[in-house]
């Protein structure tokens, strides 16, 4: 069977969460929870922050045509049908808009206190599988429709264009993480 630019797409997708993942594989507790400057969050925020916005983005995709919406049914985020923030002793309204870290001051973003890496690293599988399920259904017609952003993106765009979007936030993340882990002096971690 021949791999078409979608087929890859979701590749690519996938594979950003399994390197994710596979970067806090050997970190122990404190060095997810580390700070190296006043300024920069710890690997575990951001681990979190990208498994918050999987959880969010599996939610929006099934939404996003009715053929997306037949085939995925509801979706509901992890992270709200679990009470995850109240489950962890968060305060959703410091977490920033969709209690996702984003737009959250570094204060803010350094106060939170999250749970022990298994359930961290649960909770991110999940939001990443929901996510990647999500993606997996999308088909060539869902990928080129459009969809009408709401003023909440720049301009109406493409389903593979947020499938994209989001794959480069967690590219980006992966990279911050990445660059956290050498200011700890922890080894480079292969792709």
């Amino acid at each position: 069977m021949q791999m078409t630019v979608l087929d890859v797409t979701k590749q690519i997708f996938a594979s950003t969460h399994r390197r994710l993942l596979n970067a806090v594989e050997d970190l122990a507790d404190e060095e997810l929870a580390r700070r190296p400057t006043p300024g920069s969050h710890s690997i575990g925020f951001e681990l979190w922050h990208a498994a918050r916005a999987n959880d969010a983005f599996a939610v929006l995709l099934s939404t996003m045509t009715p053929a997306l919406r037949e085939r995925l049914g509801t979706v509901e985020q992890i992270w709200m049908s679990e009470a995850l923030a109240e489950a962890w002793h968060l305060d959703p309204a410091r977490l920033g808009p969709y209690q996702s870290g984003t737009g959250m001051s570094d204060e803010d973003a350094a106060a939170v206190q999250l749970p022990a890496k298994p359930v961290l690293v649960d909770y991110a599988r999940r939001a990443f599988a929901a996510a990647e399920a999500a993606v997996d259904a999308v088909d060539d017609r869902d990928a080129v429709t459009v969809v009408p952003s709401g003023g909440k993106w720049p301009g109406d765009q493409t389903v593979v264009w947020y499938i994209l979007f989001y794959y480069g936030h967690d590219d980006w993340v992966l990279g911050y993480t990445s660059a956290l882990r050498r200011t700890q002096g922890l080894k480079r971690v292969e792709s």
